[in-house]
């Protein structure tokens, strides 16, 4: 009976936030120049689904408790490094000249370019880190913490990639997060290392962004 009670916590849960992944995916083929806006509003959804088992009071906090903390998250953000560096050299010669399958944003102007790269350094890695590890990874049973790891892994791919390809490089790129959930079980740990790996992914080509805008 308490395992049936689990289950359906679980899945009532995750309701909403499956929901709000389906419509987006859907709003990727039905308007596709509005993806901008609705993966906003998916991960804003995520966020406010999960608000109960996110504080930045307790994030604060969680960053005091020494090597608990810093060596999963140093070991993680090296791996999140190096496995960038294994995707970098899937696409540019194992991959190379095949279509990944990206989803595109279109986006256009200031506002747009700013609200692009809110999404992709702010909102995307806190929405992602909650719905698909904290959300989705069943801890307490190991065979249900691979299944649940995995599966969770592959939709988050599906948030920006619908090729096999893409996908594969995604969930390879995400595997330090996985691993570092599974073994601390905190979701403040990989937020921190998702926002950092984004800041280092996307700031470069922001700066370009504003550049190319200012000498246009």
């Amino acid at each position: 009976m308490q395992n049936d009670d689990m289950t359906v916590n679980y899945w009532k849960k995750l309701s909403v936030p499956l929901i709000a992944l389906a419509l987006f995916l859907l709003s990727t083929v039905l308007i596709p120049r509005q993806v901008l806006y609705t993966k906003i509003a998916f991960c804003a959804v995520l966020i406010i689904w999960f608000r109960r088992d996110f504080s930045l009071h307790e994030m604060f906090v969680s960053y005091r408790y020494g090597k608990d903390f810093w060596v999963p998250f140093t070991a993680g953000l090296g791996g999140l490094l190096a496995c960038y560096l294994i995707r970098d050299a899937l696409s540019n010669h194992v991959f190379a000249g095949m279509d990944a399958g990206m989803i595109q944003v279109w986006y256009k102007g200031g506002v747009e370019t700013t609200l692009l790269y809110v999404l992709r350094i702010v909102l995307e890695p806190v929405a992602i880190e909650l719905f698909f590890r904290r959300g989705m990874i069943v801890l307490d049973d190991r065979r249900k913490m691979v299944l649940t790891a995995a599966v969770g892994t592959i939709l988050a791919a599906m948030t920006s990639y619908f090729g096999p390809i893409g996908i594969l490089e995604t969930v390879i790129s995400a595997l330090p997060l996985v691993i570092v959930y599974c073994w601390t079980g905190d979701v403040y740990t990989t937020i921190l290392m998702h926002l950092i790996y984004a800041v280092l992914i996307n700031v470069p080509e922001l700066i370009y962004e504003m550049m190319r805008g200012a000498l246009a």
